[in-house]
């Protein structure tokens, strides 16, 4: 038996000036992975931010360190993996560049994500 599973949040919405309605939404593939194991972190918005000035960032909140950034596309995925028991917040935005959180010219943010690192039994 797998232990496997996947976290899947309600989207975040903004409108912005009746044009633009972004939504974006973070899910977890294997949100209780094992120390040394990895998790990996999907962000998704509706529109590419390819023709855009914004880009797809994730973030670890606990650390304020950027985890995946995507200037194109829909979608941003990135591998997390800790070697000790942990616990991680994710988040993510459409926005301005930027290497720690949050980032400028926020445009939307998604749900959090939380992904803990067990030990072994």
């Amino acid at each position: 038996m797998s232990n496997r599973q996947s976290v899947i949040h309600a989207p975040s919405y903004v409108c912005l000036r009746g044009t633009m309605c972004w939504s974006l939404t973070l899910t977890a593939q294997n949100p209780l992975p094992y120390e040394g194991s990895t998790a990996i972190l999907t962000a998704t918005a509706n529109y590419d931010v390819g023709p855009t000035p914004w880009y797809i960032e994730i973030y670890d909140q606990t650390t304020g360190q950027q985890v995946c950034i995507a200037g194109s596309g829909t979608t941003c995925s990135a591998s997390v993996e800790f070697s000790f028991a942990t616990t991680q917040t994710y988040v993510a935005y459409v926005a301005a560049s930027s290497s720690t959180a949050p980032p400028p010219s926020i445009q939307v943010a998604s749900n959090t994500t939380t992904i803990i690192w067990r030990t072994y039994p």
